[in-house]
């Protein structure tokens, strides 16, 4: 058996998508984030398990602990954080267990610390930034055996390649991750796996080919896919994208609206998710629909969409804790 870390966002060990759909949203922020997503889920900030460990670490600090101890607290914490939407502080948490753990012998934590922080930098558009920190990551993991994380770093890879309209090296990435995550039978990173490649190949000018993952990653869907699940926003989402890519105008607006609606009837995610989530499909939508000179509509949704991230950041004004607090005075 392979070892697993203790992340839950589009990692290894984890339950891809939680009850409420926190964890799917921030995939499809990750792969269409066009819109920067940087709310924070005061539900998650305020979690006892956060609580737990500031308690931790400031007692580690006071009890000069070492540095493997301090490191996997922050790391841990970062993961809190990150479930939370809280980039800032989540940022600031693994940042301090990189530079904690780099030469110890928890290898996993510092690997696992490096592809998080990378994801974040993904999320804010700062693509170079995460370049580096996943190729370390990937080697250790590698190293390690560890296939399921390696896999995941590659799709994180892919959809930073995405972002850079470099789309024969995302599909190589995606493809790699798909031939790793389908020997080990996730069929939800699985899923997520296919609809990144799905987009690379779409972006090479081949619609066909890309609509065959689509159709794998919907065989592949562990959810209801005639429900409000994350899952089928995120089908409908990039089939729509890729039919508008294609010609196929009326059928790709049919799906991005079908999507929307959809992300609008989700229950569950805290109201700046929400809105940050509903922001990054009237994105996509409006830029397909400028493509395919539609620009009466486009400019509707644009304006639609300005609402809905004005909406994301003013929903958690502030509910952030800050890190600094933590730190011995």
């Amino acid at each position: 058996m392979q070892p697993t870390s203790n992340r839950t966002i589009f990692r290894a060990r984890a339950v891809f998508y939680s009850p409420a759909g926190l964890l799917g949203a921030l995939f499809v922020l990750l792969l269409f984030s066009g819109v920067e997503e940087r709310a924070t889920a005061q539900t998650f900030v305020a979690s006892p398990r956060i609580r737990m460990l500031q308690n931790s670490l400031r007692t580690a600090a006071q009890q000069h602990a070492s540095p493997e101890q301090m490191g996997k607290l922050w790391h841990s914490l970062g993961v809190q954080y990150q479930n939370g939407f809280d980039y800032e502080n989540a940022e600031d948490a693994y940042a301090r267990a990189i530079h904690l753990l780099r030469n110890t012998a928890l290898k996993e934590e510092y690997a696992d610390s490096l592809h998080s922080i990378a994801d974040i930098y993904l999320m804010q558009g700062r693509l170079k930034e995460g370049r580096n920190n996943d190729a370390e990551a990937l080697a250790i993991f590698e190293e390690l055996g560890q296939t399921r994380n390696a896999a995941l770093v590659r799709c994180t890879t892919a959809m930073r390649l995405l972002r850079e309209h470099k789309f024969a090296e995302a599909e190589a990435q995606a493809s790699a991750a798909l031939t790793g995550l389908e020997s080990l039978g996730a069929r939800s990173e699985v899923e997520s796996a296919y609809l990144t490649r799905a987009r690379a190949i779409a972006g090479e000018g081949r619609p066909a080919a890309a609509l065959e993952d689509v159709g794998r990653a919907r065989a592949m869907a562990t959810k209801d896919l005639n429900s409000n699940s994350i899952d089928a926003v995120a089908i409908l989402l990039v089939q729509g994208e890729i039919q508008m890519q294609g010609g196929m105008d009326a059928e790709g607006e049919q799906s991005l609206a079908e999507a929307l609606k959809r992300a609008r009837s989700m229950t569950g995610l805290p109201p700046a998710t929400q809105a940050s989530l509903e922001a990054s499909i009237l994105d996509r939508e409006a830029t397909s629909l400028r493509k395919a000179h539609h620009n009466d509509e486009a400019k509707v949704l644009e304006a639609q969409m300005k609402r809905a991230i004005a909406t994301a950041s003013s929903a958690c004004n502030g509910c952030t804790v800050n890190v600094a607090s933590l730190l011995p005075q």
